[in-house]
Formats: C-alpha cells, structure tokens, sequence
C-alpha cells in the first residue's frame, strides 16, 4: 500500500485467524484501479515465497524497534 501511496499511514494491524491485516489512512479514496494494482502487488510478493518468522518482543522492544526503523 505504502508503495502505491507513500503518504498512508498504517494504522492497526492486529492478526487474525487465518493471517493479519492493516488499516490505511490513504490521502484519497483508492480507485479500482488502485486496488486491482494492490492485489497484483500482493500476489507478486507471495510467490517469492518468502519466509515469515515471529518474533516476541515487549512493549518497549516493539517501539524501540519501529522507532528506530522510522515505520
């Protein structure tokens, strides 16, 4: 979403059963063109089968950590 619109902010994320999703503060309402490109980006992205890992952290890990990475 952040490559398509830059200036989104993510706002929540909590997981869900069968993955995890995000919220979006988006500077328009998307377009379906928007959204068909979203969805051809996200398909791109599955199939490099990449490797997803958790991580526990405490709260003062969590925002040290997106402090620092500037997310």
């Amino acid at each position: 979403m952040l490559e398509r619109f830059p200036e989104a902010q993510i706002a929540i994320g909590p997981p869900i059963e069968d993955g995890f999703y995000y919220d979006f503060g988006l500077p328009q309402q998307p377009t379906e063109e928007d959204l068909k490109w979203v969805e051809n980006r996200m398909k791109e992205i599955i199939k490099g089968g990449y490797d997803f890992k958790e991580k526990v952290v405490t709260p003062d890990e969590a925002l040290k950590f997106f402090k620092e990475s500037e997310v």
